[in-house]
């Protein structure tokens, strides 16, 4: 379990002001993370390390609209009593990850020269009023002053380049820990790039809820993206497999695709639920002692050789592959990505196959 990681999930679906639609996803987007965050499979943070700020249910009628909650205070006193615990450990705080995820309505800077970011208007916010949780501000602080290993944010909502709308720091020191700070990355993903309109949609596949596109396409991802190293995707693999699968998600209804930005040295690793395709081998004839299976993927780069009549064993050459060994009798299984590859037996006389993997998988009988 990742005890050392925290996370803050901000759903807002409620505006009682006029100016802001009311949205049916954000509460079903903060569920869907939390659901994600606390599977052994998933981000394995500790239920009680995962603070919620969402909409509340049933929502006070009547509502004092310049209290409406929830507020930018709101979060800001969650993430003020997360700062004074992490900074208390000194040099000690910087180990987990810290999670920072927004839903609900939002907009960013219209200046030219400012890096990407995005802020997400509070329920009580108006449009004289602008209230606003400042997400990347947030993010930054904890990647400056170095409060935990890594720092990944998510910001569901539109970055609606305003005219007469700027978001607002709140009054933190922004004195970095150099010594720290800078081996500390920070993904940051936003729904849509800068001006763009986030969508939420009914999603089929999770029986016709509600979500954002973005929020649905990221849990798609770590249930079905092929991980490179050790089961784990990286932040770019994350951000190439959105990349490439976008269209998809979104239909014939095309929407703004994802801004996803890694700042800081090294990557960010992610679970994946997505093992590969099963390939197994089964000895129905005895081999002769000594007898070795090589398995090479489709440009002939040997990844193991397997003893046939003995322990299994895996000698790998490419760490990029995933491989789970497990002998049962007389059949070997493993686990690979799908694509092409030929395996060899050294004791048929040089029998060599070629094969494609998928799916469904291959079995092989000698």
């Amino acid at each position: 379990m990742a005890q050392d990681d925290y996370a803050i999930l901000v759903g807002i679906s409620v505006y009682p002001n006029p100016g802001f639609a009311k949205l049916d996803g954000p509460l079903l987007d903060v569920a869907l993370v939390k659901d994600w965050l606390s599977r052994k499979d998933g981000g394995d943070v500790p239920e009680d390390r995962i603070q919620l700020v969402p909409s509340p249910t049933p929502y006070p009628s009547p509502v004092d609209p310049d209290e409406a909650p929830p507020t930018a205070e709101q979060f800001d006193r969650l993430f003020r009593k997360l700062l004074r615990e992490r900074m208390a450990l000194k040099e000690q705080r910087v180990k987990g990850r810290l999670y920072l995820y927004f839903s609900g309505h939002g907009f960013c800077s219209r200046r030219m020269n400012r890096d990407a970011e995005a802020a997400l208007y509070s329920a009580n916010a108006t449009r004289e009023y602008y209230d606003h949780i400042y997400g990347t501000q947030y993010a930054r602080i904890a990647k400056g002053k170095a409060l935990f290993k890594e720092v990944v944010l998510i910001m569901d909502c539109c970055r609606d380049a305003e005219v007469n709308r700027e978001p607002t720091p709140r009054p933190y020191t922004d004195t970095p820990d150099d010594d720290l700070a800078a081996d500390v990355p920070l993904l940051a993903i936003y729904a849509v790039p800068k001006g763009g309109k986030a969508q939420e949609r009914p999603i089929a596949e999770r029986g016709g809820e509600v979500h954002g596109l973005l929020t649905h396409a990221l849990i798609k991802a770590f249930d079905e993206a092929r991980p490179s190293r050790d089961g784990l995707l990286s932040g770019s693999e994350l951000r190439d497999y959105l990349r490439q699968t976008w269209t998809a998600i979104c239909g014939a209804d095309a929407a703004p695709p994802p801004e996803v930005n890694l700042l800081g040295t090294g990557e960010i690793l992610f679970a994946s639920r997505n093992r590969g395709a099963p390939l197994s081998f089964r000895f129905d004839t005895p081999q002769p002692a000594g007898t070795t299976l090589s398995l090479r993927n489709g440009w002939f780069k040997r990844l193991a050789v397997l003893a046939a009549d003995g322990d299994a064993s895996a000698d790998l050459f490419d760490h990029d592959i995933v491989m789970n060994l497990q002998r049962n009798g007389p059949e070997l299984s493993l686990r690979l990505p799908p694509g092409l590859y030929e395996y060899e037996l050294s004791s048929a006389a040089g029998q060599s196959h070629a094969f494609k993997l998928e799916g469904d998988g291959v079995h092989v009988r000698f």
